[in-house]
């Protein structure tokens, strides 16, 4: 696979957002929304591809469903933390669970959403995790 980073004209490297989510349609709804504010997001549907995908494509924030089937998202967050190391970007859990503030608390991650949400606070963690890697300038309309 070759790299997703991107360059602006700036000399700047634009990282993406990794969303892993096991539910297509939300994850394609909130890659839809990103993309239109100025993000490159990439889209996993699987924890292990996910470990992968953050290993070539070096994303500024991931965005993890908790409740998925097989390796839910606390056993992601640990595993990508014993790849990556001192390299993992920060990282939300975005979830309808009931426990998600107490995972969170538990596994030291800096936010989460909870399902649903609107979509102005997905742009808000954007912005608060990943604004040095927005692209400058007008938005292409989502398609």
């Amino acid at each position: 696979m070759t790299s997703t980073d991107s360059s602006e004209a700036d000399g700047r490297t634009l990282r993406p957002i990794l969303i892993l989510d096991d539910d297509r349609d939300l994850a394609k709804m909130m890659k839809r929304y990103l993309e239109h504010e100025g993000w490159n997001v990439l889209v996993v549907n699987e924890p292990m591809s996910a470990i992968e995908t953050c290993l070539e494509a070096k994303p500024c924030l991931l965005l993890v469903d908790l409740m998925m089937p097989g390796v839910d998202g606390e056993e992601f967050v640990k595993a990508i933390r014993k790849v990556l190391f001192e390299a993992v970007p920060p990282i939300a859990l975005v979830s309808a669970a009931f426990s998600r503030p107490e995972v969170q608390k538990r596994l030291g991650l800096p936010a989460s959403l909870g399902k649903p949400f609107p979509m102005e606070d997905l742009k808000d963690l954007a912005m608060r995790f990943a604004h040095d890697h927005r692209k400058r300038g007008d938005t292409v309309p989502p398609a």
